[in-house]
């Protein structure tokens, strides 16, 4: 799979590039509508808990939409506690929705709740990179990555090879994003935040 420099150049542009509908209209608003929809049948795996966040980079943008993913027994997650709290680490699955093109990337990933008297105060997770990219956190997630799969390309979404995402670019371009360095890889151009 490899992707032509304008086509690459429009994503960056936060042009909206596919034959798929919505993306095909370049309509920003039925683009979130369909990745709501989209999340919402993730959430119908019944041995999932899906978090997406629409608005995680606050006044910036994001090319994308992040998932966090992790099994609803809580079996994936450690509890520390510490004086008047505690910290909940999730041992889950990252996924990255792209709002410029139906492409969704996936890896192996961890995030941290901390809960001080009984009220969320903080938390992180650190960013997919190509080189994590269609990792698992166990075998056990086989099944599920499964059903995931099948629910993304049921809604028109492709996952690019790992090894195509983790080229460098062979051409010059600036992306407004905190998230990648030069050089910057096919990667970038789907995946950035700006803020």
């Amino acid at each position: 799979m490899t992707f032509e420099e304008s086509y690459l150049r429009d994503l960056v542009d936060g042009f909206a590039v596919s034959d798929v509908f919505p993306y095909s209209t370049g309509n920003s608003r039925k683009i979130e509508e369909f990745l709501c929809q989209l999340v919402g049948r993730l959430g119908d795996i019944g041995s999932l808990s899906i978090e997406a966040d629409f608005n995680n980079y606050g006044s910036g943008y994001a090319s994308y939409v992040p998932l966090n993913i992790s099994k609803k027994d809580k079996s994936d997650i450690t509890k520390e506690h510490h004086e008047n709290g505690v910290s909940l680490t999730t041992n889950g699955l990252m996924v990255y929705l792209s709002r410029v093109a139906p492409v969704v990337v996936y890896g192996a990933g961890h995030w941290i709740k901390t809960y001080m008297n009984g009220k969320e105060t903080g938390g992180g997770a650190h960013f997919l990179e190509p080189d994590i990219l269609e990792s698992l956190p166990s075998e056990v997630w086989e099944q599920e990555l499964k059903r995931i799969k099948t629910t993304l390309t049921e809604f028109g979404f492709s996952i690019p090879p790992r090894g195509t995402l983790a080229r460098n670019l062979s051409f010059e371009i600036e992306i407004p994003t905190l998230l990648g360095e030069t050089p910057y890889r096919v990667f970038d151009c789907f995946f950035y935040w700006m803020d």
